[in-house]
């Protein structure tokens, strides 16, 4: 999967600065800000000439710390940062935030999910299964929350939906992170069937690796920051709604690719390996006409 592209990109690049897209007038929603992910995210979105930074966040000191980190770097763009308390996990508190945004007249343009649990040691501990539930309930349930909440709302105009995956999604045999990595996978999957859903124009919507990014979390594992060639952190095309990409390859050559994955739905998708990707559209085309 990492040589999609001939060139396979570690720090960033001219063809993804931030500064030569456009996104004046638009709200952007980042949730689990408190990462460096996130932090790079929101600079990356101010840089395009956002309007509005949503930071969300579940723990006050954290949320506090990160929008104070933005705000030092892009001190002229403080009045585009507002915070919101949000723990996905809780339905209430999900339900609050957006109606708060709704009481506060803050329709949503993009919303980019980084929110997640992080499990990590065998999938059977000795002390049960409780973690496992957390980790789908926050890395799949609470995450679909935010996305139907985002959906319910309508701006007038195209939005976007980007999904901060894992590698590990596609990747088997990584002792210790098998709960992380099946309920991102989990929500992944079911992006990629909204997507089936909702056409690029309404809702377009992108799953993306990262990278290789040393973050609080890596060191919490017991990684450190010579474990691996660690990558830089960065963040438009409707030919890649409904994929998995990662951050590392080359976008002009993806963008070439962009027949590919016109004719070849299952064209980095998630699915089965080793059999052609099945259309189901083709095989039951009179059950998909009825429930669509």
């Amino acid at each position: 999967m990492a040589d999609v592209t001939n060139v396979y990109h570690q720090r960033p690049y001219p063809a993804l600065n931030p500064e030569q897209f456009d996104f004046s007038g638009k709200t952007i929603l980042v949730s689990g800000i408190s990462s460096i992910i996130g932090q790079a995210i929101a600079r990356s979105f101010l840089a395009a000439h956002a309007a509005h930074i949503v930071c969300v966040n579940r723990n006050p000191e954290k949320l506090e710390k990160a929008t104070q980190a933005l705000k030092k770097s892009s001190p002229a763009t403080t009045s585009k940062l507002s915070t919101q308390l949000c723990d996905i996990a809780d339905p209430a508190s999900v339900e609050d935030l957006w109606n708060r945004l709704d009481s506060g007249s803050v329709l949503v343009d993009v919303l980019v999910l980084l929110a997640a649990d992080f499990p990590r040691g065998p999938i059977f501990p000795d002390q049960g299964l409780e973690h496992a539930q957390r980790a789908f309930n926050v890395n799949i349930i609470g995450n679909l929350r935010m996305v139907e909440g985002f959906a319910a709302r309508n701006t007038g105009g195209s939005r976007a939906l980007i999904n901060i995956a894992s590698a590990g999604s596609h990747i088997s045999g990584l002792p210790g992170l098998g709960l992380y990595h099946a309920s991102k996978l989990g929500f992944a999957s079911l992006l990629q069937q909204l997507a089936a859903e909702r056409k690029p124009e309404e809702i377009q919507i992108i799953s993306v690796h990262p990278g290789a990014i040393f973050t609080e979390a890596a060191a919490e594992t017991g990684f450190t920051k010579d474990s691996f060639p660690w990558d830089d952190a960065s963040p438009h095309a409707r030919f890649l709604h409904g994929r998995f990409v990662w951050s590392n390859w080359d976008v002009e050559e993806l963008t070439k690719m962009k027949p590919r994955f016109e004719e070849d739905p299952g064209f980095l998708a998630l699915g089965l390996q080793g059999i052609p990707t099945v259309e189901m559209a083709k095989v039951f085309p009179r059950i998909i006409e009825k429930t669509s």
